[in-house]
């Protein structure tokens, strides 16, 4: 081998590199605009707000970090139920749920901000002894207390099936992301 192939092979290492890097970071990207679009455009065909903030959240740990635990199909579903449950019991018993959301009259109640405070309480104390922690779970909590999501059965099914949507779809996203990690077809993206 000569000593200018040898240069020229040092140069172009770096760039295969970038490019590979960038092809990981693609393929997170598509992963994680099919499960918005999943979501999304079942909602729209069917007419349904399987589509709401804090999934956008959750599918970017989904595909930006699927080796963590608070990245898991369990930590997910759980940790949203858990968020779901504690803003609607603290939303009825506040008595945020009976008073007009924030959003509407463009300020916040009284019983918006308690309901939201004890609920976030409840779920730092739920999640962690139950080892379920996945953040935007919180962010679901939220649209609940202030009245984004009323306490209604059509609201519920809404929160759940959106979430059921995401969870499942999200779990093979994340598979494939953890399977081609495995077999060295990518590489770990480190954070940061």
């Amino acid at each position: 081998m000569s000593p200018t192939s040898d240069r020229h092979e040092a140069k172009s290492a770096p760039s295969r590199k970038g490019v590979r890097r960038a092809l990981y970071i693609l393929l997170r990207s598509v992963l994680g605009d099919l499960l918005v679009l999943l979501a999304g455009g079942l909602g729209y065909i069917t007419g349904n707000l399987w589509l709401f903030p804090s999934l956008g959240p959750s599918i970017f740990m989904l595909v930006e970090s699927p080796h963590l635990k608070s990245s898991s199909l369990y930590n997910m579903t759980v940790g949203h139920l858990v968020g779901i449950i504690s803003g609607y019991i603290l939303a009825i018993i506040t008595g945020a749920a009976y008073v007009q959301s924030p959003f509407v009259i463009g300020h916040l109640q009284l019983s918006h901000v308690v309901a939201s405070c004890i609920a976030i309480a409840l779920v730092i104390l739920i999640h962690i002894p139950l080892k379920v922690s996945h953040p935007p779970a919180v962010a679901t909590t939220f649209l609940i207390t202030p009245g984004s999501f009323k306490a209604t059965w059509a609201d519920l099914s809404t929160i759940l099936i959106g979430i059921v949507i995401i969870a499942v779809a999200g779990e093979i996203a994340r598979n494939i992301i953890l399977s081609m990690e495995h077999r060295g077809l990518i590489k770990v993206i480190e954070n940061g």
